[in-house]
């Protein structure tokens, strides 16, 4: 079959097919290195390294792990190609870079991914090594000052930065001890989603990490922030007493805020070309092989695709696996019917809840507790797993 798809990938004129992939975080990656073999594959990046999303919790309170979360894209592929840059419009024909470069594609993988509000990334104008691991000391060093936390969102990302502040700074030792608020617009935390069990477990989490939580209930995002959010620079994160109204004029004391609501897809590059293609959220409409509708040569994969399931990295890999089939079957003759086909998973959930602790919900019935969590994410946080998917370069240089 290898032989069979080497052959397939050649064009008439003895060239091998060309896959432009826009974006490679979690699923661009995959389709890159699945494909690298028998393609000739271009990936537009506009970062010089891969950010580990999931790691970047840690970072806030363990700065020094950020070179281990900034992993150098130098090794994933050893034929194709990045071309480092960012992309201004996305066609049905071509690709246009802010450089002024214009790229063809026999097939091209849409994979831009989305941002959320900082801590947790560092912002865009932060390239270097040091400036990297020192905005991330700098956050680190504010949260060792702060004495009352907000927290604003209870998603999965608000809840492991309790697990990771809580553990760093513990509740028994009085003089480090947090007290840590949480304003989420739901009435259940992490998701709507997760089972009775996971409910029970996060609740009961929270309860002992003596965190208050204040449901159905949300604070404005100030405009500044949000700006930084648009524009992916840093919020003032200062040590500062301040006082949050929530919508329902409830009055909040805190010294530092930590925003964890708010996706940004980053979808402005294809906006003008398919908008009969994109739904009211902004989202890629895509069939089960990840296609674009309409198009047999466009695929869209990860959070812009509007495959109704979590936004995990679990997707947005299977959807990467799935791409790269597709376009080996497309290569091979094989009509629509014969692709393969993402099957949405049911609602899998891993919880990080610092190093020791988590919680993991497989389907609507198992979940498992600290022990599985910690040999599955909490204590490593997929770091080797990721770093080996990039065929582990050199560490980033701090």
């Amino acid at each position: 079959m290898g032989i069979l798809y080497y052959f397939s990938s050649i064009k008439e004129d003895g060239e091998k097919k060309r896959v432009l992939i826009v974006g490679c975080g979690f699923g661009g990656s995959q389709v890159a290195k699945l494909l690298d073999s028998n393609f000739d594959v271009t990936v537009v990046e506009r970062k010089q390294t891969f950010f580990n999303s999931i790691a970047s919790i840690r970072a806030i309170v363990e700065p020094e792990i950020a070179k281990k979360i900034y992993i150098p894209y130098d090794k994933l592929l050893k034929n194709g190609k990045f071309i480092f840059g960012t992309v201004i419009e996305i066609s049905p024909t071509l690709v246009k870079l802010e450089d002024g470069q214009e790229l063809t594609f026999d097939y091209l993988v849409i994979a831009t991914g989305s941002n959320s509000l900082a801590p947790f990334k560092a912002p865009l104008e932060k390239v270097t090594g040091n400036e990297i691991f020192n905005y991330y000391k700098e956050i680190s060093e504010q949260i060792k000052q702060a004495k009352n936390i907000l927290i604003v969102g209870g998603g999965s990302v608000g809840c492991e930065v309790v697990g990771e502040i809580v553990d760093k700074y513990p509740i028994e030792n009085e003089e480090l001890a947090k007290k840590i608020t949480i304003v989420h617009s739901g009435s259940k935390l992490v998701s709507p989603k997760t089972n009775s069990k996971f409910n029970d477990s996060i609740n009961n989490s929270m309860k002992k990490r003596n965190v208050e939580i204040i449901y159905n209930d949300r604070i404005e995002i100030p405009d500044d922030v949000k700006q930084c959010f648009i524009n992916q620079t840093s919020p003032n994160f200062q040590v500062s007493t301040k006082t949050y109204t929530t919508k329902k004029g409830l009055s909040i004391e805190a010294d530092f805020v930590i925003w964890t609501v708010g996706i940004k897809l980053n979808n402005e590059s294809y906006q003008s070309n398919f908008s009969n293609e994109i739904n009211e959220f902004g989202q890629i409409k895509v069939n089960q092989s990840c296609q674009v509708q309409g198009y047999d040569n466009i695929f869209a994969i990860g959070d812009i695709t509007d495959f109704d399931e979590l936004k995990t990295t679990y997707n947005a890999i299977s959807h990467g696996s799935i791409v790269a089939k597709v376009i080996k079957q497309l290569s091979n003759g094989k009509n629509v019917n014969q692709l393969a086909k993402h099957k949405s998973p049911p609602p899998i959930i891993g919880l990080s809840l610092g190093p020791k602790d988590g919680i993991i919900q497989i389907n609507s019935n198992l979940n498992f507790g600290s022990f599985i969590s910690r040999i599955i994410k909490s204590n490593n946080l997929l770091i080797n797993r990721f770093q080996s998917h990039f065929n582990n370069p050199q560490p980033l240089k701090l």
